[in-house]
């Protein structure tokens, strides 16, 4: 009985306050991502990896300044709130956008993070919110890293077939850079990322579904287990006062 009660006092929990804990795992979330961040940072001041330390300073420091407030804000603010998550959601998507600016090609991934974030809240609506800044993070982070961050070969000269074709007796022969960013890199870069996402977004709503449906189907066995107990005990308590009455007869 005691098990089934945890169980049950577990899922009430959970339904009375989501917000709460679903803003708590992504800030959990949010702190390993940074703790990676950081870990990278030092293996790049110590040459291990070798990027810019200009660049990489670039972004490290409002990256973490963002986060510092972040921390402290939700420290005088209740987790419990219904609009806190959008301050979160949006810090982190203004971190990994900083980040994506400045290392460029090596985090190409980042950009998605947000939107796994989003499925912990069971909330379309926050998926979407999600889904619209990182649209926003993907186009700053492209034109930004063009001019500002590590360069990316890739987008300054257009490559379009497999290394060989571009190498002549050890040396790469394309020497033009892009010359029309603003349409190309939107092209080229924006648009096809954006519709990654999308299919991305199909299957974290699928997770989602399957997760809220999960959740449901334990709360029902857990309510029926509960029921069945409680009918259990007084049917024990009616059979022990017949009893009691019979014996006094």
């Amino acid at each position: 009985m005691k098990h089934i009660m945890h169980k049950r006092e577990n899922i009430d929990k959970y339904i009375e306050d989501k917000e709460y804990i679903a803003n708590t795992y992504v800030m959990r979330c949010f702190f390993i991502s940074m703790i990676v961040y950081f870990i990278a940072f030092l293996l790049n001041v110590f040459d291990i990896f070798i990027i810019d330390k200009s660049i990489m300073l670039m972004g490290f420091i409002p990256s973490i300044f963002i986060y510092l407030t972040m921390l402290l804000i939700t420290k005088n603010v209740s987790l419990s709130s219904s609009k806190i998550k959008y301050f979160i959601l949006f810090s982190i998507v203004s971190v990994f956008t900083l980040i994506g600016v400045t290392i460029t090609y090596h985090v190409v991934i980042i950009a998605v993070l947000p939107i796994l974030y989003a499925i912990l809240y069971s909330s379309k609506k926050v998926m979407w919110y999600v889904y619209s800044l990182t649209v926003v993070s993907t186009i700053i982070i492209v034109y930004a890293g063009y001019y500002y961050g590590l360069c990316d070969a890739n987008m300054a000269l257009l490559t379009t077939t497999k290394l060989d074709n571009y190498l002549l007796d050890g040396y790469f022969t394309i020497t033009a850079v892009n010359d029309n960013t603003l349409a190309t890199l939107m092209l080229y870069f924006v648009i096809p990322r954006c519709l990654i996402y999308i299919a991305f977004m199909a299957v974290c709503s699928n997770i989602y579904r399957i997760v809220k449906a999960g959740l449901e189907k334990a709360e029902r066995v857990i309510k029926m287990e509960v029921f069945q107990k409680e009918l259990k005990n007084k049917v024990d308590e009616k059979t022990v006062e017949l009893r009691q009455q019979q014996k006094k007869l």
